[in-house]
């Protein structure tokens, strides 16, 4: 997403958002000036077993990404010939799969069936800052050895948690507290929080806006102040921050 101070996301659409309809426009995603493919051809095939076998319908499932109920049979079928990366991310995520898992050539193994859990807990790996910072393309792989925690009541989606670092967001998570992102949700709404990715810094903020465009602390320490994305900067998303698991 280009903003109007050139701050640049991962999930970036050119100049308008993103349509939850059958979006034919290319996968690619814009830094720098340049047009980086961002993935392989569809592996079709792939993604009708996995709808299969998670029992859905083409239609429930695209209602549960999109406004268009018939999205996923024009991706499967010859309608929508390059489906954007972020709805295939959304889908990906209601199906409890890596989106990378989906493309062509890829070696990456299903997701193992699921163990029994306690009240619909779901395991959520448990990574560090620096690797969550590194999470900005939406195929990029977790640790393989990470740990986990089981957490009930999350809907779909492709989630991560990592400890809150800092006073810059006190107010709603104090530092060292386990923030539970979810990368299949990327698409910036004012007033949610978020973890973002810049030139090697990581930040949890809140998206405050367009006018201008900036990502707001919430804390108690009034050090802390907005950052406003200058003319150049590449900014990334790398999902939005659902929970904060903190002791009290």
């Amino acid at each position: 997403m280009r903003m109007n101070s050139g701050m640049l996301m991962t999930t970036q659409w050119g100049k308008n958002p993103p349509s939850s309809t059958g979006d034919t426009s290319p996968c690619v995603s814009k830094r720098h000036g340049g047009i980086i493919p961002h993935m392989s051809e569809l592996d079709k095939t792939r993604l009708k077993a996995a709808i299969k076998e998670r029992g859905e319908s083409y239609r429930s499932l695209s209602l549960k990404v999109g406004t268009n109920d018939s999205l996923v049979k024009d991706i499967l079928g010859a309608k929508t010939a390059n489906p954007r990366m972020d709805t295939l991310q959304k889908i990906a995520g209601q199906l409890g799969y890596p989106v990378a898992y989906f493309m062509k050539g890829s070696d990456i193994e299903p997701p193992r069936p699921a163990k029994p859990q306690r009240s619909g807990a779901r395991p959520v790996p448990i990574i560090d800052w620096v690797a969550a910072g590194q999470l900005a393309d939406n195929v990029s792989q977790l640790p393989p050895e990470s740990e986990t925690i089981e957490i009930s009541g999350l809907p779909p989606g492709d989630y991560f948690g990592t400890k809150a670092r800092g006073d810059s967001m006190n107010r709603v998570a104090p530092d060292d507290s386990l923030l539970i992102v979810n990368r299949a949700d990327r698409e910036l709404v004012r007033g949610r929080r978020y973890i973002f990715s810049s030139r090697g810094k990581t930040t949890f903020k809140r998206f405050g806006g367009k006018d201008p465009y900036r990502l707001e602390p919430e804390s108690w320490n009034p050090t802390n102040e907005p950052i406003y994305p200058r003319d150049g900067e590449t900014w990334e998303v790398i999902g939005r921050v659902t929970m904060v698991i903190a002791e009290i």
